[in-house]
């Protein structure tokens, strides 16, 4: 059979699946499964039991328990709000003070928890009341914390970094590091924008009147287990007091010393973080699992060879071919949500980022910016719809999509600095790691 026909059939078996409802890692696994046994024989595919092992025990997949079990205890012992007081003592003063203050909540947030649905929904619950209370323009800040809660995904330590250097075999110390840049930058680009939307009609976002008292105190007692856990984790990496592995390990330590003096931890909250732990844990390996046999699918199949292959044929330089990958990765994202995407992704479009002359370690930070869109672009983007469950009674889907669309356009100003500049993502972890 031929690769062409191949494909047609595995993304049928895809499509079926998925309008089924199973979830999603079912669906890539029976794909992999299904379409690997077009070009072997089932003997032969029964032998790939070893890569699925291969690929659980993994050393960076280590990491994934220590730095769930640290974002889950922040997020159930109510640090965020802590975060959002310290951005707002800060920046609240400015144009659009109140949306700038939630995105640097989701950056900061960030750093702590490494997971979109615990990010978005502490944006949500802490923001969302804040805004109507002073009369913001609800699409500008509606479609500002979707997008803003995408940035607990490419800021380190992050799920999907983890994920990403598994399946692709790239460090993930490394990974951690190039993603630090290109976070705060896109947190940068985003508040520019609503600075600028709140100069050119204040009526969008009316100045804050009442005064923050002691704002530097509450800034600082906002920032400090933030600062603290940040040392603890990535400072530890670069002095190599600690490998990533250990350094999940001292920061959920950390969350949990941290919780316990600020008077936050108790048996509730520590109970909810450990379930919450294990499932998404579970998780992981699910999605590991059914990612290892749709990769066996497109090696046996030829696909990756042949997309290089016709990518090549087009002459098109680096920058052009990486252009068209994120154009192609946009419209996925529209379809598919972030898991999906990025398993599908790496087997498929890694290698021609490669052959077009770009690092790994930079495809996976692009990869995962793409990612992000897929959380906020209709017509199934989570973050819309998890905004649209905590905004206010009246408010329509369409609304926080409209809201959502000049984000979208802003991270493709992100999308060609770092084409241009790939060493916004390296130069960090080549100046740290080596």
């Amino acid at each position: 059979m031929s690769t062409f026909e191949a494909t047609l059939i595995a993304g049928a078996v895809f499509a079926v699946t998925l309008l089924s409802g199973m979830p999603i890692f079912a669906c890539l696994g029976m794909t992999g499964l299904l379409g690997s046994l077009l070009f072997v024989s089932w003997d032969s595919l029964s032998n790939s039991g070893d890569l699925l092992y291969e690929s659980l025990w993994q050393v960076s997949l280590l990491a994934t328990p220590g730095f769930i079990l640290m974002g889950s205890i922040f997020f159930r012992c109510n640090f965020g709000k802590d975060i959002f007081d310290a951005a707002e003592a800060i920046l609240g003063r400015l144009p659009g003070g109140l949306i700038i203050s939630t995105i640097w909540l989701g950056a900061g947030f960030g750093f702590i928890c490494g997971s979109n649905m615990a990010s978005v929904a502490t944006i949500g619950q802490i923001a969302i009341p804040e805004v109507e209370r002073r009369g913001y323009n609800r699409s500008l800040s509606l479609g500002a914390f979707a997008i803003a809660g995408t940035l607990a995904a490419l800021i380190p330590p992050s799920l999907l970094m983890i994920i990403y250097a598994v399946l692709a075999e790239v460090s993930l110390g490394q990974l951690f590091f190039a993603g630090i840049v290109p976070g705060i930058l896109l947190t940068l680009l985003l508040s520019a924008y609503v600075v600028i939307r709140a100069v050119r009609n204040p009526r969008l976002c009316p100045p804050m009147r009442e005064q923050v008292p002691r704002p530097w105190r509450t800034a600082f007692h906002g920032i400090f287990p933030l600062a603290v856990t940040f040392v603890v984790v990535f400072g530890g990496i670069y002095f190599g007091i600690w490998s990533v592995v250990e350094a999940s390990a001292a920061g959920a330590v950390m969350a949990l010393v941290l919780a316990s003096a600020y008077g936050r931890l108790n048996r509730k909250n520590f109970l909810a973080a450990l379930d919450s732990t294990l499932q998404i844990q579970c998780l992981v390996y699910m999605i590991v699992v059914a990612a290892v046999l749709f990769n066996h699918f497109v090696f046996v199949s030829g696909l990756s060879t042949s997309l290089q292959g016709l990518v090549s044929g087009t002459g098109l330089p680096g920058w052009a071919v990486m252009v068209l990958v994120l154009i192609i990765l946009t419209v996925m994202g529209m379809a598919l949500d972030l898991y999906a995407l990025l398993l599908v992704s790496i087997p498929v479009f890694l290698p021609i980022a490669v052959q077009a002359g770009y690092d790994g370690v930079w495809f996976g930070i692009i990869l995962i910016v793409a990612c992000e869109l897929a959380l906020v672009t209709p017509p199934v983007g989570l973050n819309l719809f998890i905004i649209r469950r905590m905004a206010p009674a009246g408010t329509t889907t369409a609304e926080i999509d409209y809201g959502a669309l000049p984000y979208i356009l802003v991270v493709w100003v992100l999308f060609a600095l770092l084409i241009a500049f790939p060493g916004l993502a390296l130069w960090l972890p080549g100046y740290l790691l080596g």
